[in-house]
């Protein structure tokens, strides 16, 4: 469960990034038009608060709690080197973790 979180976690803080006019800039090379931030800025919110149901599912509320602040802690770390280092790679990590976590589930 906390390896869900955590795919989820780096995808809705992605998303949450790429509503940024620089990040999306940045990642892709071209302005967002408002309705497509809104889109992705809506879409972030919506999965970053699902992450919270297996984080808490896997431990209970107090250390689901504390695993989803984790998550998302590493999610925002991990998004914040690539976009510095790689900033065309940061999808890559969400379709992989994602990928792992339901082709590969524990």
């Amino acid at each position: 469960m906390t390896a869900l979180a955590s795919a989820l976690a780096y995808s809705s803080v992605l998303l949450l990034a790429l509503g940024m006019r620089g990040h999306h800039r940045t990642v892709f090379g071209r302005e967002c038009d408002a309705r497509r931030r809104r889109l992705w800025v809506s879409a972030g919110y919506m999965i970053l608060a699902l992450a919270l149901v297996p984080a808490v599912a896997g431990h209970g509320w107090a250390g689901g709690l504390v695993a989803w602040l984790g998550a998302v802690t590493v999610g925002g770390f991990s998004l914040t080197l690539l976009l510095a280092i790689a900033p065309r790679w940061v999808a890559a990590p969400a379709v992989v973790l994602l990928g792992a976590v339901f082709c590969f589930p524990t």
